[in-house]
């Protein structure tokens, strides 16, 4: 039949393409682009002559063994599979194309439009030739397979155009029925992504005047890199923590074996980790933790905006116009990211795991920096009276009036050598005294805060989770300080939603949760905003105009039980003093929150506490004074009032229910 000599032809023609690319030097035979079916390009552009290309396209004299034959370019010799490669491209190439030029036709025969309403019929019978000439000249892209491979091989050479030439074949020889990512998480992450875009936000400035931002992320005593003891112990079920991440992630475990070069024939599940394989017990806990709320998936999250940078970076600066060095030296200006971690010289000290773990998250991003009190142990304090307190500017020491000096702490800044290894201090900040007084993370947010030399400061929890496909849009996000109407007070909070992965795991608890937080974060806080105007500072992951909060009592309050909920009160301080708080939604971070009941509680119990005592501080007193009616009934039931209300809605269900008996 047709289709057969047809599938033959193409076979054939195939099958010689392969031979010449591979160096054959018989030559082929004459084909013509006018020969109808014979030639691949043949119409892709319909009303087109192919004299349009001004000239004879026949291929007549095809070298043997010249520039079109061999490697390419003295590397590796050519194969089958590149030949494969580069039909399949060139195929979906002239395909679109193809479209193109059909787009082009049917413009330019409609009706020439008015002046200025658009293109003319003469353009677009320019662009379908400039198409036809590309598509069909002789000995090119589109006609020479040989030359076509070449080209093709030649460019793979290079590593960041192979990289891109194998994702460019793996999207045209992909089915449709499997283009659909098999994974749940990547399909949300697709679709929130691609649903954001719809939205409307600032156009984004070039990396060069953009503002910088930093990243605070506090820990204390929390998981870094779940460790081969926290994997195998097991649960009150009888499992262990790493067999119930294998079961809740079933397929991506399948597809870490494969990663690793493993090979399964039974159940993925069954495999057993050889533990004294130190690289692949390293590979297991790197897996588990990206899985779970730690430091790592936290700071491997955060660091994708400096590599959200980069790409921007490569993409307005091509490497050509900015060395790999400067490049680096920008993006550093812009972003960076410090771990608040307290208690790491203790760690250090005492040679717990969490050190190690810390300083090879350290090692793996060099850009990373990591703030901690230090020394450890701290020195004795002093007995005896007149002891030294503080050292001016000038030298001159100041005596205190009595007898017990405490001792000598500082903040400290430090990386990680990516050659030695070594911890490298970059900094010192001496502190005034004991720097644990007061509640925990507000204290560790302000130990790292002299650090953050950015612009603005983003405050992110240690149990949080960032995207690359989000982080493109973080100039954006930055970009708001500047959108200020006149008359209205300056933007110092710009806050964003969250994403609670903790749902995945499918336990009734974790997706109770992540309908609560979905509620407060998207639902109450939209409408806080517009209409209510009283969206508050929440903590994560909001950013903050760091020098607009420098100068009016910094970015959390620290108060032992006044200020357990100590973010909420840098909102407070900032509508005090004539600061602004918004909430955008087309940017999201991801976001882990308690999977069982008695967490749940506890952190219930906390933000009930928090507002009890909120009710009683000066900031609550002073703002309610100052707001507006309707601002005011707004933050009344939007904050403090719904505990409130909860407890008068209890009694009168409990005095209705005793008066009726």
């Amino acid at each position: 039949s047709a289709a057969d000599l047809e599938a033959a032809r193409a076979h054939g023609e195939l099958m010689f393409a392969a031979s010449a690319a591979l160096g054959a030097s018989r030559p082929p035979p004459v084909r013509s682009c006018s020969s109808g079916s014979g030639h691949l390009g043949a119409g892709v552009l319909p009303g087109i002559s192919p004299s349009v290309s001004g000239g004879s396209a026949s291929n007549n004299n095809w070298p043997s063994g010249g520039s079109h034959a061999g490697t390419g370019g003295g590397g590796a010799p050519l194969t089958i599979g590149h030949v494969h490669a580069v039909l399949e491209v060139r195929s979906v190439l002239q395909a679109l194309l193809g479209a193109i030029g059909a787009i082009a036709r049917v413009d330019g025969d409609a009706d020439e439009p008015e002046l200025g309403s658009g293109p003319s019929p003469a353009h677009g019978l320019a662009l379908r030739r400039a198409l036809a000439e590309l598509v069909q000249t002789a000995r090119g892209f589109f006609d020479d397979e040989a030359y076509a491979a070449e080209r093709v091989h030649a460019l793979g050479l290079q590593r960041e155009l192979l990289v891109l030439l194998t994702k460019l074949h793996l999207a045209v020889s992909l089915a449709p029925d499997r283009a659909k990512p098999a994974g749940r998480e990547a399909n949300r992450r697709l679709k929130t992504f691609v649903n954001s875009l719809w939205m409307h936000f600032p156009p984004a400035p070039s990396i060069a005047a953009m503002q910088s931002w930093s990243i605070i992320t506090p820990v204390y005593s929390e998981s870094i890199l779940y460790s081969q003891a926290e994997l195998l112990t097991r649960l009150s079920d009888g499992r262990s923590l790493l067999d119930v991440l294998k079961q809740l992630y079933a397929q991506e475990w399948a597809h870490f074996l494969q990663r690793i070069g493993v090979h399964v024939s039974t159940d993925p599940s069954e495999y057993h980790i050889c533990w004294a394989d130190v690289q692949l017990a390293r590979q297991v806990r790197l897996w588990a933790s990206m899985r779970g709320q730690t430091l790592t998936r936290t700071m491997v999250g955060m660091m994708q905006y400096e590599r959200a940078l980069a790409l921007i970076s490569r993409v307005e600066c091509p490497s050509e116009a900015m060395s790999p060095a400067e490049a680096g030296a920008t993006i550093g200006a812009k972003f960076s990211l410090v771990i608040a971690a307290q208690l790491y010289a203790q760690f250090k000290a005492e040679g717990d795991p969490r050190a190690a773990d810390i300083e090879w998250l350290l090692l793996r991003f060099p850009t990373l920096r990591i703030a901690f009190v230090s020394p450890w142990p701290p020195p004795p304090a002093e007995s005896a009276a007149g002891g030294v307190g503080s050292v001016r500017a000038d030298g001159s020491a100041r005596e205190l009036s009595r007898p017990g000096v405490r001792p000598t702490l500082f903040a400290t800044l430090a990386r990680v050598d990516p050659e030695s290894g070594a911890l490298v201090t970059d900094a010192t900040v001496a502190l005034p005294g004991n720097p644990f007084l007061g509640e925990g993370k507000p204290e560790n947010q302000n130990i790292a805060l002299p650090f953050a030399l950015g612009e603005k400061v983003q405050l992110v929890d240690m149990n949080q989770e960032g995207y690359l496909e989000e982080a493109l849009k973080m100039r954006s996000l930055l970009a708001e300080f500047e959108l200020t109407l006149a008359g209205q007070p300056p933007r110092t909070v710009v806050g964003f939603t969250e994403h609670i992965f903790t749902e995945a795991s499918g336990f009734v608890t974790a997706v109770y949760m992540a309908l609560q937080e979905r509620y407060f974060c998207a639902f109450h806080q939209r409408v806080a905003d517009v209409p209510l105007d009283v969206r508050m500072h929440y903590g994560h992951p909001d950013v903050l105009d760091k020098l607009h909060f420098l100068q009016r009592g910094g970015i959390a309050r620290s108060s032992k039980a006044v200020n357990l909920n100590e973010d909420i009160f840098a909102a407070y301080n900032t509508m005090l003093r004539g600061g602004s708080v918004v909430f955008r939604e087309y940017i999201s971070v991801g976001k882990g929150r308690m999977t069982n009941l008695s967490e749940i509680c506890a952190f219930e119990v906390k933000l009930a506490q928090g507002a009890a005592e909120q009710c009683m501080s000066r900031d609550v007193y002073r703002l309610t004074r100052a707001l507006m009616l309707p601002r005011l009934m707004s933050f009344y039931y939007s904050g403090l009032g719904f505990y409130i209300h909860q407890v008068l809605m209890m009694r009168v269900t409990l005095m209705i229910g005793f008066y009726i008996h």
